[in-house]
């Protein structure tokens, strides 16, 4: 696993990632493995980020997540 936290362009279907693209390369997004959400406490500069844990056809395993209306991939796992 390699941990990133690098901005990346996701193209989504219906709130669901379907190809992210990162380092001039499309990953087209097989399966959504897990996804959660969260959110820091009020009294903290709140801040909400969605994540998903994916799948992508050549085997790679991301997980990404939305805050603020960007997308960035935290970690790799190959």
């Amino acid at each position: 696993m390699k941990a990133y936290q690098e901005p990346v362009d996701v193209r989504t279907k219906d709130g669901w990632p379907t190809t992210i693209h990162w380092r001039k390369l499309d990953y087209v997004v097989t399966k959504v493995l897990d996804y959660w959400i969260l959110q820091s406490k009020w009294w903290i500069r709140e801040e909400k980020r969605v994540y998903f844990e994916v799948q992508c056809r050549d085997g790679a395993l991301m997980t990404i997540f939305k805050r603020d209306g960007e997308w960035v991939l935290a970690k790799v796992m190959d």
